[in-house]
């Protein structure tokens, strides 16, 4: 049975609102009064700051205090609840391609660190609940909550593989020259027929820091449209295991092979004109953390997770129709009705 959304919403911000206490000082039992505080002034930091210390956790009941720690993370991803749903409902009301809206506003909110933020709070969440949210069954009140706040996080998580697609930040992902180009680098990662206004040129690039403590190796896709367009994506060099597929990474900025950043990449990689060393060449620049955001999976994984949850969870009317919107827009053809990477790249194809 679905619960109305505004009592999901106050069953989850209920257990946000911790009471203040009348001694102020900064011991354990005033920890709870303070981080509340802190996340009611936006003061994300110092909220995880005072989470951390065992000293504090240890005042909540039931590992609770990662509730305020996921809020917290949440609020330095830029990627609020209230903001996050804001979004999605206004982007529902003009009748122009609901997701591609949803993907601009939500471009106009990110920063530097809002995909590894909403990764650590969706890991908190999880560790609460003790399973997905797709695992429980007879979800109590506050449970519900975090599914819905889940289900709304894994929406924006969507939006930011797209928007790192096309290029475009906040300008509609419709407009894009580079949305055609990354249409060709899914295709190709999965072993699809790639569109014939493509020419894709491979290269092995193994990138690894100083300290020996991190080293990743790609394929190094070239990509060109008829009309002499190019741009780079880094392919995973192993296949997953499970689907056989290959996977876009997530790249911000430049550099050479060591992680050394750069103002842009070397002309004409593939073809290296000037004869460059491997480590004097300028590369689009992976994460240097062990593992990589996969465009694929967030394209995928998250707005399947993001559906459920959120189609399950609520009989909001105006959070109905934007779900309805979003999933209006892209034909599902996987097994129970899930979306398939194929159907994304499919509706991507189309804009």
């Amino acid at each position: 049975m679905r619960t109305p959304f505004i009592l999901i919403f106050t069953a989850f911000t209920s257990l946000l609102l911790l009471s203040a206490c009348e001694d102020q000082s900064e011991d354990a039992s005033s920890c709870r009064y303070y981080i509340q505080q802190d996340l009611d002034n936006e003061d994300y930091e110092s909220a995880i700051e005072r989470l951390n210390s065992t000293t504090c956790q240890d005042t909540y009941p039931d590992n609770e205090y990662l509730v305020d720690l996921a809020s917290a993370q949440l609020g330095i991803s830029g990627y609020t609840f209230p903001n996050i749903l804001s979004a999605a409902l206004d982007d529902s009301e003009d009748g122009s391609d609901a997701l591609s809206d949803f993907t601009s506003s939500i471009a106009e909110l990110k920063n530097d660190n809002s995909i590894e933020y909403l990764d650590l709070a969706t890991d908190n969440f999880t560790t609460y609940l003790g399973a997905d949210c797709s695992e429980l069954t007879n979800k109590t009140s506050t449970e519900e909550g975090i599914c819905l706040v889940q289900g709304v996080v894994s929406l924006t998580k969507t939006a930011l593989a797209l928007d790192f697609l096309s290029g475009t930040g906040d300008a509609s992902i419709e407009d894009s020259e580079t949305l055609d180009l990354s249409v060709c680098a899914l295709q190709h990662s999965t072993g699809a027929t790639v569109d014939a206004d493509c020419t894709i040129e491979t290269d092995s690039v193994t990138f690894a820091n100083p300290e020996g403590t991190v080293t990743k190796s790609y394929t190094l896709l070239t990509i060109e449209d008829l009309d002499n367009n190019s741009e780079y994506f880094l392919e995973t060099a192993i296949a997953d295991t499970d689907t056989g597929f290959y996977s876009i990474a997530f790249t911000d900025g430049f550099c050479t092979n060591d992680f050394t950043e750069t103002e842009e990449v070397t002309e004409d990689i593939h073809n290296n004109p000037l004869g460059l060393a491997a480590d004097q060449i300028s590369y689009i620049c992976p994460s240097e953390e062990d593992e990589d955001d996969s465009v694929n999976d967030l394209l995928v994984t998250a707005f399947n997770d993001a559906i459920n949850n959120i189609d399950s969870l609520t009989d909001d009317d105006d959070l109905q129709e934007a779900i309805d919107d979003f999933t209006s827009e892209i034909t599902a053809t996987g097994t129970d009705g899930d979306y398939t990477l194929s159907d994304i790249i499919d509706y991507l194809d189309g804009l």
